[in-house]
């Protein structure tokens, strides 16, 4: 029964909506008209299980994009390889089917960045979706094999770094040079921002207004370098990024360092139940929903790489709430903000996450919710 509790509460997590069938144009089939939502399907992209792999892209009313990278847990060893959504929808560690994330996409992007009401900053945006169905935290380019549930040696394909080449070279024409971009995912989309913003920038090159914004995404594992490469295969200029175990701050450090004219941001909920689940597998061999005194654990870590984060850059920017209880025996709180309507809501008064990622666009560049650590 916990496993399940485990399970729905993940969903609603990840996806922040309800799912729902929606039929998209596939772009470049007719003329791209402003607002509309199309696939983009690129020839070589490839899900977890080698099916076809897809992504979405809205052409905006303004010069400006958001490249938003979708979370949806990971794999990083033969055991969890083997426990992807559709093989185990009860113990699952990372979404792997396509077809949801073809349900679910359009609706978590109709709740956030892509909400038509004029209380939304980014309505009139560009927006360029890539789902994650590969386990890798969008940074893959090999294949891995693993015994699966029925003891049949079989194969993971981590793609992700592929997919977002492939999905970024045929949207690319599209956005021409934006005026400002917006990077940014939520859970292992947020890890993705941080590991391929700087890759984002070299695409972009003479973008100087770019936002890197991290929602979610913080575990840490000293065995992240060795899954990066060994693993994921990720390319060698990604997994050299990777030192110590909070590759969040290696990567975000090294963006810093090589492009200093990008806004880095981050938002967290002070004890997310998710990211203490998978700490509890990386630490313990279990995913187990994470006890009080480890979501206090988390707490203690997560202030210590945000003070690690506003020391190594004065400009960034952090917004930490608390105001969202996930399970109220733990105090464990709700895990990602960016991809439903709560994205948009007033957190502790001190205004939307929005509205926040938006004024770092405009230059204004806050730090919120310190006090979160000290209750």
């Amino acid at each position: 029964m916990k496993k399940l509790f485990i399970f729905i509460a993940a969903i609603a997590a990840f996806t922040g909506c309800k799912n729902q069938s929606t039929t998209y144009a596939e772009l470049g089939s007719k003329p791209v008209k402003k607002g509309e939502i199309y696939l983009v399907t690129p020839d070589g992209a490839v899900t977890s299980t080698g099916e076809q792999w897809v992504g979405a892209f809205k052409k905006g009313a303004e010069n400006k994009l958001v490249i938003f990278f979708y979370g949806g847990g990971v794999s990083v060893d033969a055991y969890s390889a083997a426990h992807g959504l559709s093989k185990d929808s009860l113990g699952f560690f990372f979404f792997d089917d396509m077809t949801l994330w073809k349900q679910i996409a359009y609706n978590c992007f109709k709740s956030s960045f892509g909400n038509d009401t004029a209380t939304n900053p980014f309505k009139d945006w560009s927006v360029a979706l890539l789902p994650y169905t590969t386990g890798d935290f969008h940074i893959g380019s090999g294949e891995f094999e693993y015994i699966n549930l029925e003891g049949q040696l079989d194969t993971l394909y981590h793609h992700g770094y592929t997919n977002f080449r492939l999905f970024m070279d045929r949207v690319m024409p599209y956005v021409g040079t934006p005026d400002a971009i917006v990077v940014t995912g939520s859970s292992a989309g947020g890890f993705g921002t941080s590991f391929l913003s700087e890759d984002i920038t070299e695409l972009f090159p003479e973008v100087k207004n770019f936002v890197t914004c991290v929602d979610a995404s913080q575990l840490y594992w000293d065995k992240f370098p060795e899954v990066c490469k060994n693993v994921w295969q990720a390319p060698e200029h990604i997994a050299n990024r990777f030192h110590s175990d909070n590759s969040v701050l290696d990567c975000l450090t090294a963006l810093h360092q090589d492009k200093p004219y990008v806004k880095i941001l981050f938002t967290c909920s002070v004890r997310d139940f998710a990211l203490v689940t998978y700490n509890n597998y990386f630490e313990h061999g279990a995913k187990t929903l994470g006890t009080k005194e480890e979501g206090e654990i988390f707490q203690q870590r997560l202030q210590r790489f945000v003070t690690s984060l506003l020391a190594m850059d004065s400009t960034a920017g952090v917004f930490i709430w608390d105001d969202m209880i996930f399970n109220e025996a733990t105090n464990l709180t709700v895990h990602t903000i960016e991809t439903g309507k709560d994205f948009h809501t007033d957190r502790g008064g001190n205004g939307s996450i929005a509205n926040w990622l938006y004024d770092a666009v405009e230059g204004n560049v806050r730090v919120v919710g310190l006090d979160c650590f000290e209750k």
